[in-house]
């Protein structure tokens, strides 16, 4: 019987809604500063694909032998709530307003107005609120009605993911300020491994075995293996996606391939370019001949695919249940709509 995909994202959001409503902190500002929740509300229930909470699922459909639903949805709600966290921090650090459709937490938040009829400070609170829903997912980890020591595993699994992820933005942001030049396609791999596919695959795929029971130490290594090829296809489809190729200081995987491919005379011009306060016209319209020239778009689509193709070939040679195996590999698929 086919895997109802929206049914387990019905069921997540049934238990992120449960993990709200019992929460002693939130109660307290739900009851007092309706609008502030009201703002972590929206973003939390907000249209979104429930990526890990998905993969959690099917990992542990595929090893468990007893299943256990409410256990297993409950550590896929702590996984999102993770997630939204992680997005309320990128928020505030890319300064951004918008998450897709809706505002993100904290230009939410800088809309309402405080008693005093003063604006509100957006990014304070995103920021707590942020904290907040980090350790509920802790704590929701903790409550996991499973053996002391596998509770433990996932626990010590979700923390040192939380760790490497946050490694691998403080590695991207002192990238940014050093920038592109010299800086190999294997050095970007590496931080997006920390910082999307370590977080994104690894993570929901190793717990949802782990919570299962079943898995081997070498399991485990195949599913990490397979969560980061797949991972390193979803960053790079990320950038190609939002690269500009007239951005001279992007520090991303297609301007690491750029700076491999360049002659050393263009590299020349590259880094005087990249280095100048204020590129000319001149130096813009250089830098975005040379994506034209060495087709860098293209190059990283190939190399997305590769790594895509790698993951579900490593997925296929796992030892979960064979029909989950393969609704596994399809909605990893589903995820690369243009490869």
């Amino acid at each position: 019987m086919p895997v109802d995909i929206d049914e387990i994202r019905y069921k997540v959001e049934d238990y992120l809604l449960f993990c709200m409503s019992n929460e002693h902190a939130l109660a307290g500002i739900r009851g007092n500063e309706e609008q502030v929740y009201d703002a972590l509300e929206g973003f939390v229930f907000r249209d979104a694909g429930r990526v890990r909470p998905v993969l959690l699922v099917l990992s542990y459909e595929g090893y468990a032998s007893r299943q256990d639903s409410d256990m297993a949805f409950r550590a896929a709600a702590a996984v999102e709530l993770m997630h939204t966290f992680a997005l309320v921090h990128d928020d505030i650090t890319d300064n951004a307003a918008e998450r897709g459709t809706v505002p993100s937490l904290h230009a939410a938040l800088d809309k309402l107005p405080d008693r005093a009829g003063r604006t509100a400070k957006g990014k304070e609170l995103a920021m707590l609120l942020g904290d907040l829903l980090y350790n509920m997912a802790l704590s929701e980890f903790s409550k996991l009605d499973i053996p002391a020591g596998k509770r433990d595993q996932a626990l010590g699994i979700a923390v040192e993911t939380a760790l490497q992820t946050v490694r691998g933005q403080l590695e991207e942001q002192v990238l940014a300020k050093r920038g592109i030049p010299g800086t190999r396609p294997s050095g970007i791999l590496k931080i997006y491994d920390l910082k999307t596919a370590r977080y994104t695959f690894c993570l929901p795929l190793k717990l949802g075995a782990v919570l299962a029971g079943e898995a081997s130490e070498g399991e485990l290594a195949r599913l990490d293996e397979a969560g980061l090829l797949a991972g390193r296809a979803y960053q790079i489809v990320d950038d190609i996606d939002d690269h500009d190729p007239e951005d001279m200081f992007c520090c991303d995987y297609l301007s690491a391939l750029l700076w491999k491919q360049c002659s050393a005379a263009e590299r020349k011009t590259l880094r005087t370019a990249m280095t100048s306060r204020k590129p000319s016209k001149e130096d813009i319209s250089c830098f975005s001949s040379l994506y034209k020239k060495h087709d860098i778009r293209s190059m990283a689509a190939e190399d997305a695919h590769g790594f895509l193709k790698s993951a579900l070939d490593t997925v296929r040679s796992l030892e979960m249940s064979s029909e989950i195996k393969r609704e596994l590999g399809n909605y990893i698929f589903s995820i690369f709509p243009k490869l």
